[in-house]
């Protein structure tokens, strides 16, 4: 019994572990022009984990988008056995759209006419990376299908509980595709159990 309990002692102290809630932004209502599902979270072990979300996809016949906005909040922080010491504060991440671009076409496009309106407050994205492309991206960029691009805003993801995203033209060849509105809500995921060990 005391072996044990040395185990278990000894154990505790050879990491943290935090209990957190996954958060994302599903579709607000109903919208006939965008697709939405759900991808379950991953907790993270020994590879990076990832919060529940929702992927809300537009499809036309020149171009896909896909795009996912979610975060994590930090509930407990301890040690391996029982992290029970609470944390009371909020997520300091900042909202971050990451979008996907599908098509056969040449892509122009220019970020910073995705605005996000929230309580009738207009944001454009702080930054724009794409990648294969080095360093922030500023103004008209000319992209290659599959292009992953993320855009951090300067809006406190805790403190936003519903979002609309406006989209400007995407020049896909010779066609000007303007995606729909997109209308949020801040919907509740998936507690985990989150371990560190040395």
């Amino acid at each position: 019994m005391r072996l044990l309990i040395l185990v278990t002692f000894v154990f505790s102290l050879s990491g943290c572990a935090w209990i957190s809630l996954d958060r994302y932004y599903g579709i607000d209502g109903t919208n006939d022009q965008w697709q939405s599902k759900f991808r379950p979270g991953k907790s993270s072990t020994k590879t990076v984990g990832y919060p529940d979300t929702q992927i809300h996809s537009f499809i036309h016949p020149e171009v896909e988008l896909t795009l996912e906005i979610s975060y994590q909040d930090i509930g407990a922080v301890g040690p391996l056995i029982i992290p029970f010491i609470p944390t009371p504060w909020d997520s300091s991440k900042n909202i971050m759209i990451t979008a996907t671009l599908y098509t056969e076409s040449e892509i122009e496009i220019d970020f910073s006419t995705w605005q996000i309106s929230t309580s009738g407050v207009k944001h454009e994205p702080k930054e724009v990376f794409v990648d294969r492309i080095s360093g922030e991206v500023k103004g008209k960029v000319k992209l290659q299908k599959g292009s992953r691009i993320y855009l951090p805003y300067n809006l406190k993801a805790a403190d936003v509980d519903s979002l609309s995203i406006e989209f400007g033209l995407i020049k896909a060849g010779q066609k000007l595709i303007k995606p729909p509105e997109l209308n949020l809500l801040k919907t509740k995921g998936t507690w985990h159990y989150e371990a560190w060990t040395v």
